[in-house]
């Protein structure tokens, strides 16, 4: 893959992504990407379950698609489409306005966030945001943990979770672009794992020892860049010429 920590994002997710990750999180490098953490962990199971939602809540459901109809709105122009989702516990509607979602079809499985409504005593979200579910998602939510990121308007959790997973999935292109400032010695001796490996278990966990391995792992990394920047301000304060203060 050729990277580096400071190669452009948009050599690696295209020039639409990167645009976003720019404007609204800040995230312009490989190395903003992989310092831009989880803010938490979610566990199978912990999704909210249809049944239990209120009128208000902000939430992530995971359910299937069983029914899609698609027609005119009645007092402006467009296509209203609406969609039932059900998780086995209970069902609700998502209602969209002039946007197609050629692939929610029934018998589809997603992820749909948003506040829960109520519509003629039906819940329901309102243009919600959807990550339909793929072969390829299969191993992400089968993990204990999924990585929960701080996110913005258009970038959602799991738009940085997959862009997270580009980078991690070439082992290569990882170990190659990390420069590890902690000497292999000094990691043997205080039982720290090496920082590509922190990475990849901050970012993809297996288990909750290996987010703490992690957290601890770049804790030093944390004390090191601080340390490297209060040395470089007590330089450039030696270098400064000092003020000629006439005697009393």
């Amino acid at each position: 893959m050729g990277i580096s920590m400071d190669t452009d994002l948009a050599k690696v997710l295209g020039p639409k992504t990167s645009k976003v990750m720019a404007d609204q999180l800040q995230l312009r490098t490989v190395r903003d990407l992989l310092r831009h953490y989880p803010r938490r962990y979610a566990r199978r199971g912990e999704m909210a379950r249809l049944d239990d939602l209120q009128v208000g809540d902000r939430v992530t459901v995971l359910a299937q698609v069983t029914k899609v109809s698609t027609r005119p709105m009645r007092q402006r122009r467009g296509m209203l489409t609406e969609v039932t989702v059900g998780d086995g516990a209970g069902s609700m509607q998502l209602v969209f306005f002039n946007a197609r979602h050629a692939r929610l079809e029934v018998g589809a499985w997603g992820l749909f966030a948003g506040t829960v409504g109520d519509w003629q005593g039906r819940k329901q979200f309102s243009h919600p945001d959807c990550h339909l579910m793929s072969g390829d998602d299969d191993g992400d939510w089968a993990r204990a943990l999924v990585p929960i990121y701080p996110a913005s308007k258009d970038v959602s959790s799991w738009v940085i979770q997959k862009s997270v997973k580009m980078l991690l999935d070439d082992p290569r292109s990882l170990e190659e672009a990390l420069d590890d400032p902690i000497p292999e010695a000094v990691r043997h001796r205080h039982g720290l794992v090496p920082l590509a490996t922190a990475l990849r278990q901050k970012h993809r966990p297996e288990s909750q020892e290996q987010v703490d391995e992690a957290d601890e792992r770049l804790k030093w990394d944390e004390a090191l860049v601080l340390q490297a920047t209060l040395a470089a301000r007590r330089r450039a304060a030696a270098l400064e010429p000092g003020i000629a203060r006439p005697r009393r």
